[in-house]
């Protein structure tokens, strides 16, 4: 889990949280946060699909999309598999720039995505790029 490493003086350390989301017509979730973040910085589902995030640096952004965290718990709550994880993913536009993975226990898979306003490139395993 991320250690929301920004600012290494903030103290934000010192209160992590697991919460447990079991909420009507959604798979059970954990994400691994700080008290007051509704979304994910990263989890996992009873479906064994994980979530993580690394920051990137990028000037790329809006407002007009899915903001990040909320999106990540969207993809715990509502993926059965990994390809799902990824068609509910790309459902959605990007806000910022970011480095993304899903994984899923049941495809023994993951992928990564990269992305900012505007662009989005998935990596999967052994990828040339």
């Amino acid at each position: 889990a991320r250690n929301l490493d920004w600012s290494a003086d903030s103290g934000i350390n010192l209160n992590k949280l697991v919460t447990i989301f079991n909420i009507d017509n959604t798979i059970p979730h954990a994400t691994l946060g700080f008290p007051g973040l509704l979304g994910a910085i990263t989890g996992i589902s009873a479906k064994g699909i994980t979530t993580h995030e690394a920051g990137q640096a990028s000037d790329l952004e809006t407002f007009d999309g899915f903001q990040w965290t909320l999106r990540m718990r969207s993809v715990l709550g509502n993926a059965n598999n990994l390809k799902n994880a990824i068609k509910i993913w790309n459902s959605t536009k990007n806000t910022l720039g970011m480095n993304f993975m899903f994984g899923s226990a049941f495809d023994k898979k993951a992928v990564v995505f990269e992305e900012m306003r505007g662009y989005s490139a998935m990596f999967e395993d052994y990828d040339p790029r």
